[in-house]
């Protein structure tokens, strides 16, 4: 799904990366080169500082060192973008306990809403007054 909304609709969500079902071999998937800074201190913590390079993107991680490795920060910078915007992630707080069940995923449309085609648009420079669509629109909302 991840992949279909980069390439379908070229939307991309921070962090979606530790959403897939194997986060390091998605995330290293289209690494060119990495680098190893050893450690250094990230909220508090004592982390492993990494940084990968790819085609389009720098990204830096710093993991927790010790028995329970987790990402503490994750900086993001999009090269091939003006200025080089940059993404920072900081994470303060990781809750392996709760779970999300299956009936969090079932849509439920609210009572009058009607389906809306969702289409990328390919030309729209071209289209001043564009606005992009929604994938369904309650009778307020038209």
């Amino acid at each position: 799904m991840l992949d279909e909304m980069h390439d379908e609709y070229d939307i991309d969500l921070p962090l979606a990366d530790l959403a897939v079902s194997d986060p390091y071999k998605h995330a290293v998937a289209k690494v060119e080169s990495a680098t190893y800074y050893g450690l250094a201190p990230a909220l508090g913590y004592s982390c492993h500082h990494l940084a990968f390079r790819q085609e389009n993107i720098d990204w830096q991680v710093w993991i927790q060192d010790g028995p329970q490795p987790l990402i503490r920060k994750l900086v993001i910078t999009h090269k091939a973008e003006e200025g080089s915007p940059e993404f920072t992630a900081l994470i303060t707080h990781w809750d392996f306990a709760e779970r999300i069940s299956e009936s969090d995923f079932v849509f439920e449309p609210p009572s009058g809403a009607v389906r809306i085609p969702l289409h990328r648009e390919q030309h729209v420079a071209e289209q001043p007054n564009h606005a992009p669509t929604t994938a369904l629109s309650s009778p307020k909302e038209r």
